[in-house]
């Protein structure tokens, strides 16, 4: 098998790139933060007291997630257009810090893992779920930038300032760097890429010059 872990602070480009890649290289592509996203918003819509953690276990219990490229949908609900907007963005750190959560998305996650060539992002891919990845990427940015560009992602009419953005950029990497269950660190074995000033095809091409190097049988 062939399988690429992405990770990486919130803004650091991990979606960008490994849907590019995926594409590139003509593999699956699994989004661990649209996971997390959907439960956030699925919390959110049934006003569930996320800090009750009876409460929660047995909401989680109950979730069908099911998700493709394109589309994630929960109990049979679409939510693709509803997870990444300011309300999912300033919950989904806290959310996805709690080990009840984390311990169904890893299930979702590691049967994936187990069995195809697989590109997964998110912040623990490399050292919780795919920790034999056959290659380990860790995107970062300067915060400024990262928060430059969700501020722009989310600029589809909902009223947030750059200040806003930035400020929650800060919190999320507070939040994913202290939690006690699979903090947000880099893996020994992973490559480093700062993508603060580099383009897409940059990273892209990076990447791929690597895999080349190593002949890694796709």
């Amino acid at each position: 098998m062939f399988r690429i872990a992405i990770d990486g602070p919130a803004g650091s480009g991990k979606s960008t790139i490994a849907s590019r890649l995926a594409d590139r290289l003509n593999i699956d592509y699994v989004d661990s933060g649209s996971i997390y996203r959907a439960i956030t918003r699925a919390i959110i819509d049934n006003r569930i007291n996320y800090k009750n953690i009876a409460e929660l276990t047995s909401f989680i219990q109950n979730l069908n997630i099911e998700f493709d490229s394109s589309s994630i949908s929960v109990n049979g609900v679409d939510f693709s257009a509803k997870i990444r907007v300011a309300s999912v963005n300033s919950l989904v750190s806290e959310v996805a810090a709690i080990s009840v959560v984390r311990k169904k998305v890893n299930n979702i996650l590691g049967l994936i893992a187990e069995k195809q060539n697989v590109i997964m992002d998110g912040r623990d891919i490399g050292t919780v779920i795919i920790p034999d990845a056959e290659l380990k990427i860790f995107l970062n940015a300067s915060v400024e930038e990262r928060a430059r560009r969700r501020f722009f992602e989310l600029n589809n009419g909902e009223d947030l300032s750059y200040e806003d953005v930035l400020a929650n950029i800060i919190h999320r990497d507070n939040i994913d760097s202290s939690r006690e269950d699979s903090p947000l660190t880099k893996a020994a074995d992973a490559i480093e890429i700062d993508t603060t000033k580099l383009t897409i095809d940059d990273i892209i091409r990076q990447i791929m010059e690597r895999i080349s190097s190593k002949n890694y049988a796709l």
